[in-house]
């Protein structure tokens, strides 16, 4: 992914007069200016699925990354059956 293109995408947007953007903070470090600038200007700011918690976003949309694991993993022992040794870490 073209990070610069995103934060460009995001910033484009909030000049064009956004009250709200929701972006995937991937490589959260790097959107925390950005997602700060924006609140400091007045813009609210939601993350979805990857959140960038040192900055000021607004909320965040999201899985329990413990409850999806343990759900991936559930599944995992359903496919492999009773016959199958070992642990599912």
């Amino acid at each position: 992914m073209d990070q610069q293109a995103h934060i460009k995408a995001f910033n484009d947007a909030i000049a064009a007069g956004a009250e709200g953007v929701m972006t995937v903070a991937f490589l959260p470090d790097i959107w925390v200016r950005p997602i700060d600038d924006a609140t400091d200007n007045g813009t609210l700011v939601y993350t979805f699925d990857i959140a960038s918690p040192e900055s000021k976003e607004a909320v965040h949309v999201g899985p329990s990354n413990v409850d999806l694991g343990r759900s991936v993993a559930g599944a995992l022992v359903d496919d492999i059956g009773a016959d199958a040794t070992g642990d599912v870490i």
